[in-house]
Order: C-alpha cells, then structure tokens, then sequence
C-alpha cells in the first residue's frame, strides 16, 4: 500500500468506524493516535561507506528517565517536521487533520 492508499484507508475507517474505533485499532497494531510505534519493532539498515563509521543504536521504548527524554525529543523531532514540511493530505475541522511527509 504507497501513502496515498494508506492515507485514504485511515479516512475511510473514520467515517466508516469512528474516530474512536480507528484509535483502538491503532492500539491493537501497536501505535498511539499519533501513529508513533508503542512497543519496538524490527528494521533492516543498511549502511555503505568506504570508511568506517561508528553506529549507536538506542530503544526509545524503554520506561527509564533517559528513555522518556528521548521519546521527548523523537516526538518534538516529528512535529517539527511535520509543521515545516508535512502536507495536509485530508481534513475535517473539529474531527482530525491527516499530514504527511513522505520521502522516497
């Protein structure tokens, strides 16, 4: 599914469902209303370089103090995207503004 099909699927389930439907489905597939994963998932990265490089990789999903700063500033991080550069791909005032920034 591109973003588009997702985008209209998300629309179709709210004026299908409800608004608080689609949120407990997004519960139920592991995100908050947000959309932001709520248990950590697998990902493949691949990185090519002709020099090394040095790699951190961190769960932001994790209850402790530090943790929660970072899911501080990954969220501050998307909404800061999100407002410069997120399009508005559909909205119905007083229900929901759908945005998106996808790159390919």
């Amino acid at each position: 599914m591109d973003i588009r099909g997702f985008i209209d699927f998300i629309k179709d389930l709210i004026d299908q469902r409800g608004h608080r439907e689609v949120e407990r489905l997004l519960r139920n597939w592991g995100y908050d209303e947000d959309f932001y994963p709520t248990v950590s998932r697998t990902f493949v990265l691949t990185m090519h370089s002709a020099s090394a490089i040095k790699v951190s990789i961190e769960d932001t999903t994790k209850s402790d103090s530090a943790s929660r700063h970072n899911d501080d500033l990954e969220e501050t991080v998307n909404k800061l995207i999100i407002q410069k550069f997120g399009e508005v791909a559909e909205q119905k005032p007083g229900v929901y503004s759908l945005m998106h920034k996808h790159h390919e």
